[in-house]
C-alpha cells in the first residue's frame, strides 16, 4: 500500500486504496452505514462506551457511600478522586481498540476519495490505514473472528427486551438505593446520568454471545457462521470466494463494515462490534484473503477450524 502521494498503486487488482475519512465523508458515512446495517447479513447492537463507564461510575458510588459511613465522607471523596481520574485512560483505551496510534506521516497514505476502479477499498482515519499498511500474499492458517452483540432478524424484539430489562434493573437499582443508602443519597434523590448507563450497560451484556456469530477468514475465502440462541445447534453458514470479489471495508467511531460484491450476486455486508476483534485485525486478515490466487482450503461444516 504505497502513499497516496506517491502516484497510483501498480495493481489495483490486489494493492488496496485507502480513502481519508474527513468530515464531507463522514456525513455520507452515517447515512450508507445505516442502508449497510439495515441490509446486513450480520447486525450487532451498539452499546456506546460511555455506557460500560456508567459501570464504574455507579460501583464507584456503592464503594463510596460505604467507606463514608464506615470512616467518614473523606474516604468516600477520595474514592471519587480515583475513579474520575481512571475515566480519561479508560476513554484513552475505548479509542485505542480501533486501531494503534500511528505518526504524522499516516497521513500520506490517505487518498482524498475512494476510487472505485480497485477491488479492494478501505475508508478509514490514518491509523487504521497505517496499521494495514504492510500487506502478505502468503498462505495462512485460518483466524476465526468473534462478533458479539448479534441481533437476529427481528431486531424490534431484541430492543424491546434490552430496554424492559435496563428498566427491570434500573428498578431494583432504585429500591436499593432506598433500603441501604448510599453516599446519603435516599430514593427521593433524583437519578444520575451515569446510573442509567450503568443498568442499559447490565442489560445488554445478555446479548453479546446469546447468538454466537463467527467470521471464519481463510487464503481466497471468508465463511460467515451464524449459531442458533446460545449455540444450540449447527451453524449457518454463508461462504464468500474472495479471490475476485470487490471488498470495501469501512470504520467510522463504533461501526465497522465489511462490504463484499461477488460477480452475478447481490452485496452482501457484515457489520462489525467494536467490542469484539480490533477492526483493523479482521479487516487485515479479510484483505489479505482476497489477494489469494492460489486454491481455497477444505474447512469443516459443522465447526470453527479442522
Amino acid at each position: 500500500m504505497p502513499p497516496a502521494g506517491e502516484g497510483t498503486p501498480a495493481d489495483p487488482e490486489r494493492d488496496v486504496h485507502c480513502a481519508a475519512l474527513d468530515k464531507s465523508t463522514k456525513v455520507a458515512l452515517r447515512k450508507e452505514f445505516t442502508t449497510m446495517r439495515d441490509r446486513a447479513l450480520v447486525r450487532v447492537m451498539t452499546v456506546p462506551g460511555l455506557f460500560w463507564i456508567g459501570i464504574i461510575m455507579t460501583l464507584a458510588l456503592v464503594v463510596g457511600g460505604v467507606l463514608t459511613r464506615r470512616a467518614g465522607p473523606w474516604a468516600g471523596l477520595i474514592v471519587g478522586v480515583l475513579v474520575a481520574s481512571l475515566i480519561i485512560p479508560a476513554i484513552l483505551w475505548l479509542r485505542a481498540r480501533s486501531a494503534p496510534k500511528a505518526p504524522k506521516e499516516a497521513k500520506d497514505l490517505l487518498a482524498p476519495a475512494s476510487d472505485e476502479r480497485f477491488r479492494l477499498r478501505l475508508i478509514s482515519d490514518a491509523r487504521l490505514a497505517w496499521a494495514l499498511r504492510d500487506m502478505s500474499n502468503q498462505p495462512f492458517e485460518p483466524q476465526v473472528f468473534a462478533i458479539p452483540f448479534y441481533v437476529p432478524a427481528r431486531r424490534w424484539i431484541v430492543v424491546t427486551f434490552w430496554l424492559l430489562l435496563s428498566a427491570g434493573l434500573y428498578a431494583g437499582w432504585w429500591w436499593l438505593r432506598h433500603q441501604v443508602g448510599i453516599a446519603g443519597r435516599s430514593a427521593s434523590g433524583p437519578p444520575q446520568v451515569w446510573e442509567v448507563w450503568g443498568m442499559m450497560a447490565l442489560a445488554a451484556s445478555p446479548f453479546a454471545w446469546a447468538w454466537p456469530v463467527y467470521l471464519r477468514v481463510s487464503p481466497g475465502r471468508v465463511d460467515l457462521l451464524r449459531y442458533p440462541l446460545l449455540g444450540a445447534g449447527k451453524p449457518a453458514i454463508t461462504s464468500f470466494d474472495v479471490r475476485h470479489a470487490k471488498v470495501t471495508c469501512q470504520a467510522y467511531g463504533e461501526n465497522g463494515h465489511i462490504l463484499i460484491e461477488t460477480p452475478d450476486e447481490e452485496p452482501q455486508s457484515i457489520q462489525l462490534s467494536r467490542w469484539g476483534a480490533k477492526f483493523h485485525d479482521v479487516f487485515r486478515a479479510v484483505f489479505e484473503a482476497a489477494r489469494w490466487r492460489g486454491e481455497l482450503l477444505t474447512l469443516p461444516e459443522d465447526e470453527l477450524v479442522g
